[in-house]
C-alpha cells in the first residue's frame, strides 16, 4: 500500500524472517508470491517486485512459488 501511495515503480521483499527468526521458507515464499500476485492483478503503479534470498533454501522456495504462478498467469513484473 505504501509503495502505491508513493507512486513507486518497484519494490523488494527480502526474506529476513526466514533467517534468525526461523520462519519456514516455503510458507514465507508462498505468502510473498500470493500477495504480490494480488497487487499485480489490479491497477497499480508497481511494475517490478524483487524477491531476495540469502541462501539456497530460500532461493529454491521462492523459485518454486514463482513457478506455480507463472504457469497459471504470467506477469512481466513477477520475477
Amino acid at each position: 500500500r505504501l509503495a502505491e501511495e508513493n507512486d513507486l515503480r518497484s519494490i523488494a521483499f527480502p526474506a529476513i524472517g526466514c533467517g534468525v527468526y526461523g520462519y519456514p521458507p516455503r510458507q514465507a515464499a508462498g505468502i510473498a508470491v500470493q500477495e504480490i500476485t494480488k497487487v499485480f492483478g489490479r491497477e497499480t503503479s508497481l511494475r517490478e517486485a524483487l524477491l531476495t534470498a540469502f541462501n539456497p533454501d530460500i532461493f529454491r522456495a521462492l523459485s518454486e512459488a514463482l513457478a506455480g504462478v507463472r504457469s497459471r498467469r504470467p506477469h512481466p513484473g513477477l520475477g
